[in-house]
Formats: C-alpha cells, sequence, structure tokens
C-alpha cells in the first residue's frame, strides 16, 4: 500500500496525489511489472530496476524504480523513487536503429570496410569484402591493428589523425599488406561515426 506520494509522482501517473495514497503500487504498474515489482519489494535490499508504469488513461510507459527499506512508526516499509525514462528509451532505440542500419550498409556495400578505433588503432569490424581482401577472417581481424595491414604505418598515422581533425576524407593512394604479405595499393575513404558512445 502507498503511504504518502508527492506531485511528481501524481503528475507521472496521472492520478490525484489524493487518489493515489493508500492504493496498492502495484495498482501503478502494467500487468508484465507486477510479479517483479512485488518480489522486489519483500526484498531487504537497496533495489534498482526498471518496469513499466500505467497511467490513469491506460496508457503505459518505461519507468526506472529505485527503493530501500526503511522503518516508519516502527514498521518496516520502502521508501522508492520513480523516473520516467520514456526519453531515454527512445534514444536507445534510436541509437540501435541508426547502428542497425549503419551495419547493414557497411555489411552488404561491394567495398571492403572496416571500423578501427582512433585511440588504439584496433580493428573493431570489417565486412566480407574486407575479408575477401586482405585474406583475413573478421574473427582474425579484430585482434589486428592499423600496424598489421599498413605498409607505410607513418602516413596512415597522420591520416587518421588529421580525419579526426575533419581534413580528410580521401586518400587517392596508400600502401596496404594482405594476410600473406601482399602489398598492395588501396583508395582510402575515411569519415568518424560516433557508436556505442565511441567515435
Amino acid at each position: 500500500m502507498i503511504l504518502d506520494a508527492n506531485p511528481a509522482l501524481a503528475r507521472m501517473s496521472g492520478h490525484p496525489a489524493s487518489e493515489i495514497i493508500g492504493r496498492p503500487i502495484l495498482d501503478l504498474l502494467a500487468e508484465e511489472s507486477r510479479d517483479v515489482v512485488g518480489q522486489k519489494m519483500q526484498s531487504d535490499e537497496v533495489e534498482q530496476y526498471e518496469a513499466i508504469g500505467l497511467k490513469a488513461d491506460g496508457t503505459t510507459f518505461p519507468i526506472e524504480i529505485l527503493s530501500r527499506p526503511y522503518t516508519y512508526r516502527g514498521r518496516p516499509v520502502r521508501v522508492g523513487a520513480v523516473r520516467d525514462i520514456t526519453e531515454r528509451k527512445q534514444a536507445e532505440e534510436a541509437l540501435r536503429e541508426s547502428e542497425n542500419r549503419y551495419r547493414q550498409g557497411v555489411s552488404t556495400t561491394a567495398d571492403s570496410s572496416m571500423h578501427i578505433d582512433p585511440e588504439t588503432r584496433q580493428i573493431l569490424e570489417v565486412n566480407s569484402a574486407w575479408e575477401q581482401l586482405y585474406g583475413y577472417t573478421a574473427k582474425q581481424a579484430r585482434k589486428l591493428g592499423m600496424a598489421d595491414i599498413s605498409a607505410e604505418l607513418a602516413r596512415t598515422e597522420e591520416s587518421i589523425a588529421r580525419t579526426l581533425r575533419g581534413e580528410l576524407k580521401r586518400i587517392p593512394v596508400r600502401y596496404h599488406r594482405k594476410k600473406d604479405g601482399t602489398v598492395f595499393p588501396v583508395e582510402v575513404s575515411s569519415s568518424t561515426f560516433e557508436m556505442e558512445g565511441r567515435s
């Protein structure tokens, strides 16, 4: 049973605070979250978790709950903070969709493509055209750095630095090395982008 509620919870749920007090907390939750939250309410530990809230008009929305045990007038209760995380979930979903579209585009392009970490120079991801050109599998590629495939590392390092500064988009000729040691000329188009919070 809810013993007290602030105006923020009332606004979030669409119920006046006077209607919230005295009701079971499960009344403010979507059906699929009630069992989990009911179990968390029995815990003796601090709990932080996500659930689905239920508004007065019947719509649902994602919430984050932080609750801890507390003694109120001599009896054990839980004090909880509830946050609407709709915007965060929308941003996460938009990022996932953007990354999926990018990966799909890279994986299906006929050009050899790779992602690298500009700080470590580590190869993060390659497409099938890259595997065929360089002779490594994608799994092997993720253990390599630019030093393993560049036949002119100093110039490659300079190009990466210029790309990060936004000064370079295309390199007409650079020399790379295949798995079997063959050195060959490549044309490079480069850019930076954000993936999972990293450049």
